[in-house]
Formats: C-alpha cells, sequence, structure tokens
C-alpha cells in the first residue's frame, strides 16, 4: 500500500480537463467530477506504487460510480489503456512514496518559513515598522541610514584617489620667489598661483619680471601677494600686468610711491614725471594716470 492520503492541486477545479469531463459525464457541477476523481485516484494510489493498475475502464466507472467516467478520463489525457491494464500518466508527480516525501519535505519547509517569518506590520503615514523577532525596521530610518553610507562612500572614494604629484619648481622660479620682498609679518602670498603665472612668461619677460621686482624691493611700497603683482590690475581685463609697470623705473628708497594702486603710463613724459615727483616730492602734472 503506498499511502493513506493523495495530493490534490488548489486549482483542480478550474482546470480545462475537470470542466471537459464535467460536461461529458453530464455531471451537476465541478464538484461531483472532483470528488468522483478523488475516487478512482485514491483507488489507483492503493493498488499501484508505478500508476499502472490491472483494470478495466469499467472499474474506473465503478470506482467513480458514473458509466463513461474512465472514457471521460481517456479523452481529457489522464488515463490510458494498455492490455488490460491502466495507466495514470505521470502519477508519480502526485502520487507514490516518491512525490509523498517530496510533498512532506516541501510543507516542513513551508511551516519553516511561516515560524520564522512571523511578523506584526504597523502602519503610520509613510513610516512602516516590522517587528520580526523583536527587531523594528524603520523605513525612514533606513533610507536615512543607506544616503549616509552613500555619502562615506563618496568621501572615502574622493579621500583614496590619487593625490596629484607636487609642483616642481624650478631654480629660476625658486630664486625669483624668495627675491619678492613681503609686508612685515606677511606671506609673499600663494606660491601656486604665482607659479602658475610664471609659467606663462617668456623667458625675456621673466628677465624683465626679475628687474621689475628688483626695483619693488628697493621702494617702500607695500607689496602686493606675489600672484596679484604677476597680474593685471582687477578690473583691468586685457590690460598689462601690475609688474610691468616697474620695469623701468629704479625709485630710490624712501622716494617711491607709498602703495602700488596707481599705474603710470611707459611714455617718456610719464615716467619722467614719475622720477621728478619721486625726487622733489611734487604733485603730478596731470601726466598720472589713476584707475
Amino acid at each position: 500500500m503506498a499511502g493513506t492520503w493523495i495530493i490534490m492541486k488548489h486549482d483542480l477545479p478550474r482546470s480545462p480537463e475537470v470542466k471537459r469531463i464535467t460536461r461529458t459525464t453530464g455531471a451537476d457541477s465541478v464538484a461531483v467530477t472532483v470528488g468522483r476523481l478523488f475516487l478512482v485516484w485514491t483507488w489507483a494510489d492503493i493498488h499501484s506504487d508505478d500508476g499502472v493498475v490491472a483494470a478495466e475502464l469499467e472499474d474506473i466507472d465503478d470506482e467513480a460510480d458514473c458509466d463513461g467516467f474512465g472514457q471521460a478520463m481517456v479523452d481529457a489525457g489522464w488515463l490510458e489503456i494498455h492490455d488490460g491494464t491502466v495507466v495514470f500518466p505521470d502519477f508519480g508527480d502526485h502520487n507514490g512514496q516518491t512525490a509523498k516525501t517530496r510533498a512532506k519535505a516541501f510543507l516542513r519547509q513551508q511551516r519553516a518559513r511561516r515560524a520564522s517569518c512571523h511578523a506584526s506590520v504597523t502602519v503610520e503615514r509613510d513610516n512602516v515598522t516590522v517587528d520580526r523577532d523583536n527587531v523594528t525596521v524603520d523605513r525612514d530610518q533606513t533610507e536615512q541610514n543607506r544616503t549616509l553610507q552613500n555619502k562615506t562612500k563618496k568621501k572615502k572614494s574622493a579621500a583614496g584617489a590619487a593625490c596629484p604629484p607636487p609642483i616642481e619648481y624650478s631654480a629660476e622660479f625658486e630664486s625669483w620667489w624668495k627675491s619678492y620682498p613681503t609686508r612685515p609679518g606677511a606671506s609673499r602670498g600663494s606660491k601656486t598661483q604665482s607659479h602658475a603665472e610664471w609659467v606663462k612668461l617668456t623667458p625675456e619677460q621673466r628677465t624683465q619680471l626679475v628687474k621689475a621686482t628688483n626695483n619693488l624691493a628697493k621702494s617702500d611700497t607695500f607689496p602686493k601677494d606675489a600672484q596679484r603683482f604677476l597680474r593685471p590690475e582687477r578690473g583691468d581685463r586685457g590690460g598689462d600686468p601690475v609688474w610691468v609697470g616697474w620695469i623701468d623705473l629704479e625709485p630710490s628708497r624712501g622716494l617711491s610711491r607709498k602703495n602700488d594702486r596707481n599705474t603710470y603710463g611707459q611714455d617718456e613724459a610719464s615716467i619722467a614725471d614719475l622720477l621728478a615727483r619721486m625726487k622733489n616730492k611734487t604733485k603730478p602734472t596731470g601726466v598720472h594716470h589713476a584707475i
């Protein structure tokens, strides 16, 4: 004896085969047909382990208590007749000891999942709290944690990126940088930005810059930061850099401008006027141009 129970699908009453057998046999409803199938299949399960039973179609009709039921099962593809035996196709999928062992294992797994996944769910506005074995998960908090993790990953990625190689300053630039005058207690400005301006100059311009820097150092002018000395005055787009105004000036200490906010033309009259003012400390004659 194979067992005392059989496997039947939940959707059996809605299957096309059941509806066909119901119409063929003239049953009052599919429920009647399902009941008759249950009687036939339990009979086969008792008398066979492989779905082959030494019987005739009349035996099927007797078990179902319905004339023509066996032939209706044959027409539906659920029964075959072979030389004095009836064969139930795919019998091992639903009946027999192997099928029942699989079914028991499946049921055990379902019960285990239900036991481990018992949960009480509380919905409050946009938050969902799930209590699973006394573990509470808040959807909003989880989203915040995920956002924080993403930000942390980005920071780590940025920090782990390869740092740019240090700038290698030429000896010529280093010499000029050290010669640039500073205000008492102040720095020379940004060495990196100054170097960026320095590399734009031609060798001839660098020579002129050194001369302009020496003139600035001899004066009592409060110097700009080095990078600003190398650029045009603020707002003077397209104009000459500040240092150009110091190329041809040779002021004596104490006689130069007190600041370098003014720009002087490089024509002979402008230079002569500036030198005269520096020597005699006179007021400008009108040749002086202020920005």
